[in-house]
Order: C-alpha cells, then sequence, then structure tokens
C-alpha cells in the first residue's frame, strides 16, 4: 500500500474522513503492535496536540498517551516524517 518500509506497515485506513484533525475512527481490530496509544476520554480523540516555541517560529507536533515500546514508535515515525523525532517522558 504504501512504499516507506515501516517495521509495522500501515494495513488500512479508514474509509470515515473526518474534516476535523482531532477525530479519527477507532479500528474494529486493534493490531499488535509493541506500542498503543491512548485515546481520550472525552470524544475518543486521538492524543495529538500542537505546541509553539521560539517566538511562534518553531511548530512542535506532540503525541502523548504511549504505552509499550516507544523507540519502536520513534522509528517508524521517522520514516513517516522524515525527519528526527524526539522522545521525551510523557510524551
Amino acid at each position: 500500500m504504501y512504499c516507506i518500509d515501516l517495521k509495522y506497515p500501515i494495513v488500512s485506513l479508514p474509509e470515515l474522513v473526518i474534516e476535523s484533525h482531532v477525530w479519527a475512527p477507532k479500528p474494529k481490530d486493534t493490531p499488535q503492535l509493541p506500542f498503543f496509544i491512548e485515546r481520550t476520554e472525552v470524544g475518543l480523540s486521538l492524543p495529538v496536540y500542537t505546541a509553539y516555541r521560539t517566538g511562534n517560529t518553531r511548530v512542535l507536533t506532540i503525541l502523548r498517551k504511549i504505552k509499550g515500546d516507544v523507540y519502536e514508535l520513534k522509528s517508524d515515525m521517522e520514516k513517516v516524517v522524515g525527519k528526527e523525532v524526539s522522545v521525551r517522558p510523557g510524551q
């Protein structure tokens, strides 16, 4: 499906496209991965946030509520975004 050499390839995408950037449908079957991103309690949104630093010249995307092996997630995320991903406690 994708030509990125991911260790844990994307097997399917939801058919439903939501215009809002904070919600995605929960998958029917949770794939068996060494990491898991817990959804928020209110609205079942993915915990993805944007932070602006250095006078709004540096934009950060923050992913929270990660459980399991964060370094496996980091490795695949770097392949998807094409940039270095930083791991910080809780984020």
